[in-house]
């Protein structure tokens, strides 16, 4: 093999220069900077001086530059927080690696918690999406799941340091549906569910396992009795049909009901949210909701 310092004329000295001073990048965060200074010292000549030196420096620092880029590892981290309390983290790290013609590129999970994705109905934990304040939460909940488009919402009403409640109508002096909220332990807001007092579901109840058909029974009092029976996936969009409904009783006071209700389940067990509805006679929206978290059973 022929040795840099065996090459002829500027092409020798080039090498030679190259290998001396690749011994001197140190690789941080302002690295690329620190080579470009010390290339353009003009102490850093070596052997030469005058013009030819200063040819040579830029060709050095162009290679340096190229040896810097050569190895990557990219982190990206977004963090928003938007003026309504919503806060959306997204952290994805990627390192890519080549052998040959092949390249190997291997993406991290977006996010990960340590808040039970099957303990709480909204929002997903498996999602990045979080509320630094209970309100946006109950209100997201409120129009995002159970599909409220006209909303009148109360103040939040604290129960222990880390819990409390709001409640939405469709309008003023309408049924009341309160929403349940629970702060965990990253300090952001979750909707553990919705109840009114004139829809009592129980069976079955807040975190129980479900398999198409399911029998339910409570107690309802609606528009000729008739509650509005739906079964989604987490943080499902707005806009899903119905899987079935009940009958309570369409006078005071709330009457008993028995049904069973037969929904598509999903591939392989999931989170999910059982939710009961009373749609408006006059123009079909949402007047109050009972809702909860369940475990969806593959079919």
């Amino acid at each position: 093999m022929t040795r840099p310092n065996d090459l002829p004329g500027t092409e020798a000295r080039l090498r030679a220069a190259l290998s001396d001073h690749a011994q001197t990048i140190e690789p941080s965060g302002d690295g690329l900077q620190r080579i470009e200074e010390r290339l353009m010292d003009p102490r850093n000549d070596i052997g030469t001086t005058g013009p030819a030196s200063r040819r040579r420096n830029p060709l050095l620092i162009g290679a340096a530059a190229a040896a810097a880029l050569a190895i990557g590892v990219v982190t990206f981290v977004a963090i928003s927080d938007s003026d309504d309390g919503e806060v959306v983290a997204d952290t994805t790290s990627t390192s890519s690696t080549s052998t040959g013609p092949t390249t190997t590129t291997t993406t991290e999970p977006a996010f990960t918690t340590d808040v039970d994705p099957f303990a709480v109905a909204f929002p997903g934990p498996l999602t990045s999406r979080r509320f630094d304040a209970p309100e946006p939460a109950a209100l997201g909940y409120a129009t995002d799941v159970l599909g409220f488009t006209d909303l009148v919402a109360g103040e939040f009403q604290q129960g222990d340091s880390r819990s409390g409640e709001l409640v939405v109508s469709d309008r003023d002096g309408g049924a009341e549906t309160t929403i349940l909220l629970r702060q965990m332990d990253d300090d952001t807001w979750f909707v553990l569910g919705s109840q009114t007092p004139n829809i009592v579901v129980d069976t079955p109840a807040a975190g129980d396992a479900i398999s198409s058909p399911f029998e339910t029974n409570g107690e309802a009092l609606a528009f000729e009795g008739t509650v509005d029976v739906t079964v989604t996936l987490q943080d499902d969009a707005v806009g899903r049909g119905s899987d079935g409904f009940v009958t309570g009783s369409g006078v005071p006071p709330a009457g008993p009901f028995t049904d069973s209700i037969e929904f598509s389940p999903p591939s392989e067990d999931a989170p999910g949210i059982l939710i009961y509805r009373v749609f408006s006679a006059e123009d079909g929206h949402v007047t109050e909701a009972t809702s909860f978290p369940v475990r969806l059973l593959a079919g």
